[in-house]
């Protein structure tokens, strides 16, 4: 009987442990218990969406000579906006405090001089646009509350292009010619973020941080020689809101 009442004793406790799992399972009590969940995990999958500004001097100077240049008085269309990027990571935890890994980001922005009326038509596009290779590390430093302060630092290289395109249309006749650059351009890109804990598998992650742009010159497509002082660099600040996949 003594063996009996222990193995019973031992079933009802291994019931209450899992019983008291599955209240916790998707939405935690407090700080203590995310911390307990967050530690021990493997990697991070995130997608990240935002809002960049870049500062486009030398762009904008183009536009200016552009206009000076025309007989007809036209409108700016863009000028080189805040827009829209995507990317993705994944972020291997070395330890509780410390995670790197691979991150991909894609950003594009440009402007668009334009004239119209009975006669014609005219247009002067710049269209710019990179695709973002990097190493993500990420500090978590101080206590695993939630949410959870981090420091993120993207170490990388922004694959480049640069469209400058002219249209005129007289008439019937339409004349046009257009130009492509392209460059290599390093960064460094420091960001603060608060990782909020939803699930124990998913975290919102709102980050906001600036971008520096290093160096790197813009030489004509496939004319490596042909290369241009123009400045299309993507300093500036950034904002946007990830979501990480933690297992």
């Amino acid at each position: 009987m003594t063996g009996k009442k222990f193995a019973l004793c031992f079933l009802l406790l291994l019931l209450k442990q899992y019983s008291v799992a599955q209240d916790t399972s998707f939405f935690f009590d407090g700080p203590e218990e995310r911390g307990r969940y967050s530690q021990g995990k493997g990697f991070i999958i995130g997608v990240s969406g935002g809002l960049g500004k870049y500062y486009q001097s030398d762009l904008k100077e183009i536009n200016q000579n552009a206009r000076n240049g025309l007989t007809f008085t036209t409108e700016m269309t863009d000028n080189f906006p805040a827009a829209f990027y995507y990317g993705m990571y994944m972020l291997f935890r070395l330890n509780n405090d410390l995670s790197i890994g691979p991150d991909y980001q894609f950003h594009t922005t440009g402007s668009r001089l334009a004239y119209s009326d009975y006669s014609g038509s005219y247009t002067f596009d710049q269209i710019l646009s990179s695709h973002s290779l990097a190493i993500r590390v990420e500090v978590s430093p101080g206590d695993r509350n939630n949410p959870q302060f981090c420091i993120s630092t993207l170490l990388g290289i922004g694959i480049s292009k640069w469209r400058v395109s002219e249209n005129l249309v007289v008439g019937e006749v339409n004349e046009s010619s257009s130009a492509r650059f392209d460059a290599v351009r390093p960064f460094v890109y420091p960001a603060a973020k608060f990782r909020y804990q939803i699930t124990p598998l998913i975290c919102f992650v709102p980050s906001l941080g600036w971008n520096f742009d290093l160096f790197g010159k813009y030489h004509l497509h496939n004319e490596k020689d042909a290369k241009t002082d123009q400045v299309a660099g993507w300093t500036g600040p950034r904002a946007d809101l990830s979501i990480d996949f933690t297992f």
